[in-house]
């Protein structure tokens, strides 16, 4: 059985590569952090960006290429979840 962290792991990477930037894919991430890393440095800077994210959306919201660099910027701190 694959880990919370391992999980998360492969979708924050699905969202990178281009593979997948759907808003389910977020919603997925987002709804990860909430069940399994409520107190984490990554929940914290992803929050927000997580639930702003609307490809197209308008100036209130999150386009992939934003939602991209706050999700590599929390990349360490998701690697380091649980550790």
């Amino acid at each position: 059985m694959k880990s919370a962290r391992s999980e998360l792991l492969d979708l924050v990477n699905r969202f990178l590569s281009g593979e997948d930037q759907s808003i389910r894919l977020a919603n997925e991430i987002e709804a990860l952090l909430i069940r399994d890393f409520p107190d984490s440095a990554a929940f914290e800077k992803l929050t927000e960006p997580l639930a702003s994210y609307r490809p197209g959306g308008g100036p209130h919201y999150y386009e992939a290429s934003e939602l991209s660099a706050a999700l590599s910027e929390a990349l360490p701190d998701i690697k380091n979840l649980g550790m």
